[in-house]
């Protein structure tokens, strides 16, 4: 449970937060065309989950690319379009289950398949999205400007919301859900920006629609691991807090520039994506990456440079699943 067992984390930047299809058993080669002209595909390794997948989705191109999370630097294991619509954050649940946050609605996609089984329609913009280990998912969001936000959650593998908040408004023009996170206990962790100032960090407890402010300052993207330490990604640094403590046991900033939603794993190793940058200098656009950091230590161990990510929204982890 978070409360003021954490440190007061520093208020981030408002401006941060503004931030082909085939059959579902198709397998096939990936083919390594520029990202302008390359199909959607599967190979053998990111359908039956031999290795360990890192998705991360991507707004240039308007998909959902899977990595080797142990081999960055190896061709992708797939590229999902269908039923992909301007996406941003991305979860996976312990059965392999995709769930990508699009313009409109979350679509659901099996481990392996291309095309998606479900889309989850609620009523406003997804802006981000959390799934536990026993399957509670937390899709968070808002309508329009003066519309309060909203945060719906399908406890323990429901198929529809179990719990719909509204986020009210507190006189501004509009409230922005940034990042969101579920921990082992099923206390869901909301972050929020209000404009035109202001944020805070709620958490609901399992079965409650009242969100406890935490007193901390708002997030672009949160996330904890198995043994309930707490990641914050303030878009230049990602602050990790012991398990129900006050201590900062570490703090990245080294490969960090534009960051906000982040996957870590159960043992702490973390995903971070540096959004698509303008260099003012060349007038042109520096693409994005993605970060891996070790499960301890400041420096990265791994990144992502490739022609197919362009814009990398979101990253999600997906442990081998044989």
């Amino acid at each position: 449970m978070l409360s003021s067992a954490f440190i007061r984390v520093a208020r981030v930047a408002l401006a941060l937060a503004a931030v082909a299809s085939l059959p579902s058993a198709a397998l096939a080669s990936p083919l390594l065309a520029p990202h302008t002209s390359s199909p959607a595909f599967m190979t053998a390794a990111g359908a039956n989950g031999s290795v360990p997948v890192l998705f991360v989705s991507d707004d240039k191109t308007n998909a959902v690319y899977l990595f080797n999370a142990d081999n960055l630097s190896a061709p992708p294991l797939g590229k999902i379009t269908n039923g992909i619509d301007a996406p941003t954050d991305i979860a996976v649940d312990t059965k392999g289950v995709l769930y990508v946050a699009n313009a409109r609605d979350v679509a659901e996609y099996q481990p392996g398949a291309l095309t998606p089984f479900r889309h989850l329609s609620l009523g406003i913009t997804p802006a981000s999205i959390a799934v536990s280990a026993d399957g509670t998912l937390a899709v968070a969001g808002e309508r329009a400007f003066e519309f309060p936000g909203k945060l719906f959650i399908f406890d323990k593998g429901a198929l529809t919301p179990t719990r719909t908040i509204t986020i009210p408004l507190k006189g501004e023009l509009l409230e922005r859900a940034l990042g969101v996170a579920i921990d082992a206990s099923d206390d869901v962790v909301l972050s929020i920006s209000r404009y035109p100032d202001g944020g805070e960090m709620l958490e609901y407890l399992p079965g409650s629609t009242n969100g406890i402010n935490t007193n901390l300052g708002p997030a672009l993207g949160e996330a904890f691991d198995a043994g309930g330490n707490f990641y914050l990604c303030l878009g230049s640094v990602i602050d990790e807090y012991a398990a129900g403590s006050r201590q900062l046991i570490r703090r990245v900033t080294n490969g960090l520039q534009a960051a906000a939603f982040l996957a870590v794993t159960p043992d702490g190793r973390i995903f971070a994506q540096n959004a698509e940058q303008h260099d003012f200098g060349t007038g042109k656009n520096i693409p994005g990456d993605i970060v891996e950091y070790g499960s301890t230590g400041p420096n990265p161990v791994q990144k992502l440079k490739s022609g197919n990510v362009v814009d990398p929204r979101a990253t999600a982890y997906r442990a081998a699943l044989s």
